[in-house]
């Protein structure tokens, strides 16, 4: 018969600390996953976060089976017990201390399966999170922006725009002004100012928010996943985003010509205001992706003009 080797109690109690270590870390990122996700964390804090769930349940998972669980069959023999025999007083018997250590070890190992229990818990609620941007989008999200009528259109310099400022073909990144005379540059916000193929603008593209022609203007947020939408091919009057190669046709309203973004970038329509670029009303749609991550007000800008360009 083979038999198993009875673990050292010191090293069975050392893999019990490390299953409940372990499992607190990977509840820890479960949760914490859930409460980031929420609050629109930094992709690489999820990713992280996600990581740590996983991996603390693999380790926690693998601790317990390799200390309580061995590779081996064994059988033993059941001594026979006499029937009859004189009575024994148990303050005479003395405790084996294998048979107390046994039942710690057993102690240990329930305490091991509820840890297991509880961290997979955290990371199944963790999981569900991103449930939260499922369904239709509330009416306020992505519409409060700081656009609004009369709202003047300044470049990166803090300086107004007239028609003439964009050249045939060109694109910049205008932002509203804020209540210090400066550019407000807020996320959502941001906007690229093009000055599209005349021969082929047209609907779905606001005609009366067109102004000089063809100068429009659509939102720089990727319906996608929020990135920021710089490049414009001019020669094709297409917008592209870099980050997944979104493509929208500039000359009829933005549409999505390629990639995986299914929405319209929103216009803002434009108009003339002593001879400087101003917004004619907030954006025509909804501002950045409709599910999943959004970009937030107040956020920096600094993703947008460090990748976007313009």
């Amino acid at each position: 018969m083979q038999e198993h080797e009875r673990s050292e109690p010191t090293r069975d109690r050392a893999s019990f600390r490390a299953v409940l270590a372990w499992g607190a870390l990977s509840a820890a990122g479960g949760l914490g996953f859930a409460v980031a996700f929420v609050l629109e964390a930094n992709v690489a804090v999820l990713g992280l976060l996600l990581a740590l769930a996983f991996g603390g349940l693999a380790a926690a998972l693998r601790r317990l089976v390799l200390a309580h669980y061995p590779q081996v069959t064994g059988v033993e023999e059941r001594p026979d017990l006499p029937s009859e025999g004189p009575a024994v007083d148990p303050g005479d018997v003395a405790i084996d201390p294998a048979v107390d250590e046994d039942t710690a070890a057993a102690s240990r190992l329930r305490w091991g399966r509820r840890t297991i229990l509880t961290a997979g818990g955290a990371l199944a609620i963790g999981l569900l999170a991103p449930a939260t941007s499922m369904g239709p989008t509330r009416p306020d999200v992505g519409l409060r922006t700081r656009w609004a009528e009369g709202t003047r259109l300044l470049d990166d310099d803090g300086r107004t725009l007239a028609p003439e400022a964009l050249p045939e073909g060109g694109l910049d990144t205008v932002w509203p002004e804020g209540p210090d005379g400066g550019p407000l540059r807020e996320e959502l916000s941001a906007v690229v100012l093009i000055r599209a193929p005349e021969e082929d603008l047209g609907p779905p593209t606001d005609m009366d928010g067109v102004v000089d022609g063809n100068l429009v203007a659509y939102s720089k947020v990727c319906t996608h996943m929020g990135c920021p939408v710089g490049l414009f091919r001019a020669g094709t009057g297409v917008l592209f985003c870099p980050c997944h190669q979104a493509s929208f046709d500039a000359g009829a309203g933005a549409v999505p010509t390629f990639g995986p973004a299914e929405r319209a970038l929103p216009q803002l329509p434009l108009r003339l205001e002593d001879g400087v670029l101003v917004a004619a009303g907030a954006f025509i749609g909804h501002v950045g992706p409709t599910t999943g991550l959004r970009p937030r007000q107040g956020r920096s800008t600094d993703r947008l003009l460090d990748e976007g360009g313009g």
